[in-house]
């Protein structure tokens, strides 16, 4: 099934509820509103800019709802959709353009100067400004005909930043990221009341996620644009999240220094620390306001991202893993259970995808592909990294 599918449930059954909240204005995006915005984009990109099924269509944008339903247009229209991490260089952009033949680029107009020379040496064909791309869809039909996918069709593409090695792009299939999307709605106790604070940008297997899952729910997704500790404790103590599914210590170590953080209201909150076992002073500090805390391991290469997770809504975070602050060369070792387990999860599943060999060109199974998900090798030298209409909301209880 596409994914878009989803959003168009979520329209039926809530139609005026707070799909999305933009973080740096506070505009906020009932489920019509970007249902609509998503099928006039992806009308434009299949009338004007001739993307079809199987297409990849890679962003350079700020992560607010405008992204989120070009996402939504991108997948509704059958084609994949790659986010560009603004933080990175130029030529990490390049080497993962390259690398998933993407056809088209949008990109914000703070992102067009970036947007253009990467046209101008080659590494994609066709850049579109995210402000005409939006007069285009004024005039286009609010509804979309969606494009049918199966279990194993592309339907995501995230390009890891290379960190530990050799910077991969991780294909995430309809199905695969769909059954993570249900898998964490269910394992999470997620409901179409809660709201979710994402800090995790959607060039970010994370960030996806946060664009799927909080859909699936018919919930409401905060997006953050981008880590600023005192804008998102603003954000907290405005907007009331019921959620921050993703972050990591030294985030909640940056809020922690925060003129905000005395008095910041947390109680209730749920999180996910990810990526390493929680730290002895970070869980006392949450728990000292209140908020319910999951460690969450997650692969980005195998997807779903929350089976090895402890379920917050039955009351498991008696059992969230404790240690000392990562130091340089400690290893993780879980236990063998929780390994297990989570690879019969991930074994259930049974879907792959591969990036098409040339644009338009159907995907198919990778020969032997065995996992979740195919990776496409990159060059550890592509790595880089550089500095570098409105309506108010209204505050809500947390439930």
């Amino acid at each position: 099934m596409n994914l878009a599918w989803w959003l168009e449930r979520a329209t039926w059954e809530h139609p005026d509820n707070a799909a999305a909240i933009d973080g740096l204005d506070g505009r906020v995006v009932s489920y019509a509103e970007l249902s609509a915005l998503a099928a006039r984009l992806g009308n434009v990109l299949r009338e004007h800019f001739g993307v079809v099924e199987d297409d990849i269509v890679a962003t350079l944008m700020t992560d607010d709802h405008r992204h989120q339903a070009l996402y939504y247009g991108v997948l509704g229209v059958g084609a994949a959709f790659t986010g560009l991490n603004r933080a990175q260089l130029p030529a990490k952009h390049e080497a993962d353009l390259r690398k998933s033949r993407s056809r088209v680029l949008v990109a914000t107009p703070d992102q067009m100067g970036v947007a253009l020379r990467l046209r101008d040496i080659g590494a994609v064909a066709n850049v579109v400004d995210y402000g005409d791309l939006a007069k285009l869809a004024e005039s286009a039909p609010g509804t979309l005909r969606i494009a049918p996918r199966a279990q194993r069709d592309l339907a995501a593409i995230n390009f890891t930043a290379g960190t530990t090695g050799v910077s991969k792009g991780v294909m995430f299939a309809h199905g695969t990221l769909g059954a993570s999307a249900v898998g964490a709605v269910m394992s999470g106790g997620i409901t179409n009341r809660d709201r979710d604070l994402a800090l995790i940008g959607m060039f970010h297997s994370g960030g996806i996620s946060d664009a799927t899952k909080w859909v699936v729910a018919g919930a409401t997704v905060i997006w953050s644009g981008g880590w600023q500790a005192d804008r998102v404790a603003t954000m907290i103590r405005d907007l009331r999240p019921s959620w921050i599914y993703f972050i990591v210590p030294t985030m909640v170590r940056d809020l922690m220094k925060t003129a905000a953080w005395p008095e910041l209201d947390l109680g209730g909150i749920r999180v996910h620390i990810a990526g390493e076992p929680v730290p002895p002073d970070i869980q006392k500090a949450l728990a000292d306001k209140g908020v319910r805390i999951a460690n969450l391991y997650s692969l980005t290469e195998t997807m779903p991202v929350q089976v090895m997770a402890p379920s917050l809504f039955y009351g498991e975070e008696a059992g969230v893993p404790m240690g000392s602050p990562a130091s340089p060369g400690r290893r993780l070792r879980l236990p063998t259970w929780k390994v297990r387990s989570a690879f019969v999860a991930m074994s259930s599943l049974r879907v792959t995808s591969k990036i098409p060999s040339a644009p338009r060109q159907p995907s198919t199974p990778t020969a032997g592909c065995t996992p979740r998900t195919s990776l496409i090798a990159m060059r550890p030298a592509a790595t880089g990294s550089r500095a570098g209409s409105t309506t108010s909301s209204t505050a809500a209880p947390r439930s």
